[in-house]
């Protein structure tokens, strides 16, 4: 399995059974996202794939069971929430929506920044779910 597979298949294990259950796919177009649409909906999930450009929503809906949410941002995924399992590869301001998405007692895993100010000096921030939500893996 490539790597991007074991990161996707680490990422999906922190949400435990998925069976039934919402999980959101930020970065779906990319590889560990693609991987972890297929994994997940493999698993017995209802997954959602979020994408940025409206040229691989076609790509992510094969692989979503046609659950694709398209736009610059996860407001258009908020209606199909809250969801129990969040993978997130963008970070910043998309992070930051995740954590409003969950489920109570969801996990939000964040494997990467992708989007946003990365700059070295840039201060540290630390984000958290709203009070009575799940956990950040």
């Amino acid at each position: 399995m490539p790597v991007a597979g074991l990161t996707a298949l680490h990422a999906l294990r922190q949400g435990g059974l998925l069976l039934g259950r919402k999980v959101l796919v930020n970065g779906a177009s990319g590889g560990v996202g693609h991987l972890a649409c297929q994994l997940a909906v493999a698993a017995g999930a209802l997954v959602w794939g979020h994408v940025r450009r409206p040229e691989m929503r076609e790509v992510v809906a094969a692989s979503c069971g046609d659950r694709v949410v398209l736009g610059p941002d996860l407001v258009a995924a908020k209606p199909f929430g809250p969801y129990w399992l969040i993978l997130d590869s963008l970070g910043g301001e998309a992070l930051s929506a995740a954590l409003g998405m969950l489920a109570p007692g969801g996990t939000c895993v964040t494997f990467g920044v992708s989007a946003g100010d990365h700059r070295a000096d840039r201060e540290p921030r630390v984000s958290s779910p709203p009070a009575g939500r799940g956990s950040m893996a």
